[in-house]
């Protein structure tokens, strides 16, 4: 049910934001703005002020920039025909030179929910995926993974695939944990991402790069590589040994699991004898189930 006085409100609002005299003014342009959302988020419908909108997002503000893509983002479904002019905005701001603003405006276009968005944000993301800068290859990445939820029986395209395994080596850590994420999610119906030998001893080379609850994910993710060699699973687990002492519970119990799998499916070396140890502490492990 609207508020009272709801349509005067909207009246207002719009020609608050076609005014030149408030155009003019940066902050006072900006305040009726979050006026808009605000009323937005109360539940009042501020849909016929699309256009409007679309034209406030023309600016260098970035606080600015952020409301209004959050109202298009909303609104999107509701007027597709007019969403189509905030897509072309968006892809616009996708070439600008802030690489928050391309970041942020390739973040909300894979946020639109409208048929035949796919044709509109594959070549923004493909293009995101080698950009310079970090922020916008971490957008990117996981924009992969949405643009395929959106076409999920599609055929997948192995250009991408390929793409997200060489950025598995991308220097920030975070765009390398985002590409796990993404390419688990594409692959999702073929098993997921294969961990081979190189991926498995890159990822536990920049486990110390990472935060906590990404050093668990990644350690969940090495479970499904079995060493070729007992030399190999011996450097493997004397590199996870450090783990096994994180302050972090889950990166412990990861590091645990993985421990305990590692170890237990390869038979002994010849040679070593069984090493009895009633109660081994954590940094010993891989001594008493050797």
């Amino acid at each position: 049910m609207p508020y009272f006085g709801s349509e005067e409100t909207v009246k207002d609002l719009k020609r608050a934001l076609s005014n030149p005299n408030v155009q003019a003014d940066r902050l006072r342009y900006r305040n009726y703005i979050v006026r808009v959302i605000r009323s937005m988020t109360q539940g009042l419908d501020v849909s016929s002020l699309f256009m409007d909108m679309v034209k406030a997002s023309a600016t260098v503000d970035i606080v600015q920039k952020k409301l209004v893509y959050l109202y298009m983002v909303t609104y999107a479904s509701r007027k597709p025909d007019l969403a189509l002019l905030a897509i072309n905005t968006l892809r616009k701001d996708c070439a600008d030179p802030n690489p928050m603003v391309r970041g942020l405006a390739l973040r909300n276009m894979c946020n639109f929910r409208m048929p035949g968005i796919t044709e509109y944000i594959q070549q923004p993301i493909l293009s995101g995926l080698r950009d310079k800068a970090s922020y916008v290859r971490r957008v990117a990445v996981l924009g992969c993974a949405k643009m395929h939820s959106l076409q999920p029986n599609t055929e997948i395209d192995p250009s991408v695939v390929n793409e997200l395994y060489a950025l598995l080596r991308d220097p920030d850590p975070v765009v390398m944990v985002n590409c796990l994420r993404a390419l688990e999610e594409i692959l999702r119906d073929e098993g997921g991402v294969v961990i081979n030998k190189p991926i498995a001893h890159h990822l536990l080379n920049r486990l110390k790069d990472l935060d906590s609850w990404a050093q668990s994910e990644v350690l969940t993710f090495l479970l499904r590589y079995r060493p070729r060699s007992d030399d190999e699973l011996f450097d493997i687990l004397s590199l996870l040994d450090d783990y096994l002492h994180s302050t972090h519970a889950p990166v412990m119990a990861a590091t645990l699991r993985l421990f305990l799998l590692l170890a237990t499916a390869h038979p002994r070396s010849p040679g070593r004898r069984p090493t009895t140890c009633p109660w081994p502490s954590a940094g010993h492990l891989w001594f008493c189930v050797s």
